[in-house]
């Protein structure tokens, strides 16, 4: 188009008609054919109407609104947009309908250009796909000698003695009854092209769903559809044999069979009933452990939208296998097909321990069939699963646990089988959670900065003293560690990094079964103040760290809510019972299982909150020891030894009777702790001098052992040289003395003698010995 000249005759365009229908009529009243218009104009030259409608560039719409005195943006209303979804199944054929053509004066619509508009709501009555003269499609090809033929009439031939002539004013009428499902459904098809941007969406969803529908839609659903549609429907063209197959135009009759299932489940905002929809559809012919609906292609599968793929996971939740229902979460409203590249499910590692928490262990492990440990390793895994873009079991898995077998699909259908396919729902819930949430606690840094030994031996042995409880077996040359203190070093580890304990790769691993069991008897075994004692600990830990986190935490229980799960909440059992049964009358814990119903892990951790009484312990026990040398460092201050010891002049054996307190340790208490005394060496207790600094217990060893040397002198026998001080059978006794003897004995032992016979008085004596 070179010029913009405004053409002397001009048609206004009427509502609702389409482009080419429009130009049809304006050439007309230019005495022009519509081809020959079409080069007047300067428009390229279409072979095919249907460009006209759906392909047209924008500048020549706004040169034809230029030159018809039309205003900008009229004629967007008489096209095809080129956003709006055709589809494979795009109509190279233009609807009409009789009645419609006959009071119109032959102008056509643009919606009947349109794939899924199958009926007249105005005149009720089916659309016709073809001329009744000449059977074949109308306005495919451009209309030609258009001056010849009155509109609204079948002009296909490409000689004038060949062309059909039709009148397709005068084609029967396919009457529907008001009440009609296609009547229906053409009514919300038109709903929908009022507002363009749902339109797509459906519209596009429906073209994805048209070949599935055709396989799976069954003479049932049509019976109540009238002779005529039920007849249309049997000759329909499955999509199954060749490409050409796949892109044949569907008649009216067809298309509103398609349009009145799918709308059913894509243009409701009721997810139940659109679910509902779909799964009575999927139930007739769906493979089990398919994802995507047999007869649906994955590429068509890829371009439903998400909220229609939705649908269908939900639909089909109890067709998949197991872990593509965990992994499509497809037992949720949020059920969604992951998108390549999606990190979710990879980042969730940080907010997951290696064993299930143990309030959602109780609810979730089934009473039967399960190990404790290997369910709370494989839950947790599974908690990574959802929103996964590929699907490797093994891969998964081996983040958390490499160690733990390939059990995830064998650990989720004992939960079906045990009749509570809910537990799938709550495993999903649980992960949209940490992704919504997330967690205040990053559990992959406590795993990497948390201490292998989070206590040492004294801290322990501290511990258990303080809270009066026995800290357990001492080191030995057989054991680096004693199996308490390993125990308590793995509860604590445990309690703040989630580790399986199974695993070969920790430090602290269960290396057998006698020893797990020794493991799960310890949490039990302890008090309440020795638990609150380790939990004060482990908080101290954090707070070294400079972890600003929580000792533990769990998922709240609202994401189980409404949810049949096989076991209770943690806290909803009688911790008395469990007394009763486990400690007072010492039946076994599997007992109180049974009798209380439930399982065996619940009561494990019901005995870690019941309250145990601590035993009394004798004074010779260690803990009746470490209380002993409390008490020593309580009484015995330096201000009472001061007084006592020094200023009183008594003895420490005398000092231990009256406090009762052991003298051996009143002995090393006083050693410990510096004295001010009046008393210097060699003066009697009454005497005195000037004071000088010293620890007040060598001196009453000193005199013992002054007096051990005055017996051995006067005895002439040594210890430990009893036998060697005397004579051999036979021998002179100074000679056997001489050879048995050692030199140094007798050296020390003549030391002395002299020293007592230079002394004035025994006390003398032994002072200087």
């Amino acid at each position: 188009m070179t010029e913009a000249r405004v053409l002397p005759l001009r048609i206004p365009i009427l509502d609702g008609e389409s482009l080419d229908s429009w130009l049809e009529t304006l050439g007309r009243r230019n005495g022009l054919t519509l081809s020959a218009f079409l080069r007047v104009l300067g428009m390229p030259r279409q072979h095919l109407t249907r460009l006209l409608v759906s392909a047209p560039p924008v500048a020549v719409l706004r040169e034809l609104e230029i030159r018809t005195g039309l205003p900008a943006g009229r004629l967007d209303q008489a096209v095809i947009g080129s956003d709006f979804p055709l589809g494979p199944r795009r109509q190279r054929r233009c609807r009409f309908c009789p009645q419609c053509l006959a009071e119109r004066e032959g102008r056509w619509l643009r919606k009947w250009w349109l794939p899924w508009t199958f009926a007249c709501t105005t005149h009720e009555a089916l659309l016709h796909d073809t001329c009744s003269g000449c059977g074949e499609g109308v306005r495919i090809r451009l209309p030609g000698h258009t001056l010849r033929f009155p509109a609204g009439t079948c002009t296909l031939g490409s000689r004038l003695t060949s062309v059909c002539g039709t009148d397709l004013t005068s084609s029967d009428v396919l009457p529907l009854d008001s009440d009609h499902p296609l009547l229906a459904a053409q009514h919300r098809v038109d709903v929908l092209l009022a507002t363009p941007s749902t339109a797509g969406t459906v519209l596009a969803d429906l073209n994805q769903c048209t070949p599935w529908l055709m396989h799976t839609i069954d003479d049932n659903d049509i019976q109540t559809m009238g002779r005529t549609v039920r007849e249309r429907w049997r000759r329909r063209p499955l999509a199954t044999r060749t490409p050409a197959d796949r892109v044949k135009p569907l008649d009216a009759a067809t298309s509103g069979v398609i349009a009145h299932a799918a709308l059913a489940f894509l243009d409701t905002p009721d997810d139940d009933s659109a679910v509902h929809a779909v799964h009575v559809l999927r139930s007739r012919r769906d493979t089990p452990n398919k994802v995507i609906p047999k007869g649906m292609t994955a590429e068509q599968w890829s371009r439903l939208s998400p909220g229609t793929r939705r649908r269908f996971l939900h639909a089909g939740d109890q067709i998949m296998g197991a872990l593509d229902r965990v992994r499509f979460s497809s037992s949720t409203p949020r059920a969604r097909v992951p998108e390549p590249g999606d990190r979710s499910a990879s980042a969730r590692i940080r907010n997951v321990p290696q064993l299930l928490w143990p309030g959602w262990t109780v609810r979730l492990m089934p009473q039967e069939g399960m190990q404790e440990n290997l369910f709370r390793g494989i839950a947790a895994a599974l908690l990574l699963l959802p929103g996964e873009p590929v699907l490797r079991a093994r891969g998964v898995t081996d983040r958390l646990g490499p160690h733990l077998p390939n059990a995830m699909t064998v650990t989720l259908q004992r939960a079906l089988k045990s009749g509570h396919p809910d537990v799938l729902t709550a495993l999903c819930n649980l992960a949209h959670h940490l992704d919504d949430h997330g967690s205040p606690i990053d559990y992959e840094r406590r795993r990497h900065i948390i201490p292998a030994a989070p206590i040492s031996p004294d801290q322990w042995r501290e511990l258990c003293f303080r809270t009066g409880t026995q800290p357990g077996e001492q080191l030995s040359a057989k054991t680096t560690q004693a199996p308490r203190y390993l125990n308590a070093q793995r509860y604590l580890n445990q309690l703040l990094t989630g580790a399986d304990l199974t695993d070969p790769r920790h430090p602290l691993v269960l290396r057998s079964a006698p020893d797990r069991s020794r493991y799960f008897a310890f949490p039990p075994s302890l008090t309440l103040d020795q638990r609150d004692a380790l939990h004060q600990h482990a908080i101290g830990i954090l707070h070294d760290l400079n972890i600003d986190e929580p000792l533990t935490w769990e998922p709240p229980q609202e994401c189980a809510d409404g949810l049949d799960l096989p076991g209770r909440h943690l806290d909803d059992i009688d911790l008395e019972e469990v007394r009763r049964i486990v400690i007072t009358e010492q039946r076994a814990p599997r007992e109180a299982a049974k009798d209380l119903d439930t399982t065996l892990t619940h009561i494990r951790f019901a005995l870690e909150r019941v309250p145990r009484e601590p035993r009394e312990w004798a004074r010779s026990s260690s803990l009746g020891s470490w209380r002993l040398h409390q008490q020593a460092k309580e009484v015995l201050t330096t201000a009472f030894l001061q007084r006592e010891y020094i200023d009183s002049d008594k003895t420490l054996a005398r000092i231990a009777q009256e406090t009762g307190i052991p003298r051996h340790i009143a002995v090393a208490q006083a050693r410990a702790r510096p004295i001010h005394s009046a008393r210097p060496a060699g003066a009697t207790a009454g005497e005195s001098a000037r004071g000088r600094s010293h620890a007040p217990e060598p001196q009453p060893r000193a005199r013992r052992r002054g007096r051990c040397r005055l017996r051995w002198a006067a005895t002439g026998r040594l210890p430990g040289w009893r036998g060697a001080l005397r004579p051999a059978r036979g021998a002179a006794g100074g000679a056997a003395r001489d050879r048995c003897v050692p030199r140094k004995s007798w050296s020390a032992l003549g030391q002395v003698y002299l020293k007592v016979k230079a002394s004035a008085t025994l006390t003398v004596a032994i002072r200087a010995i």
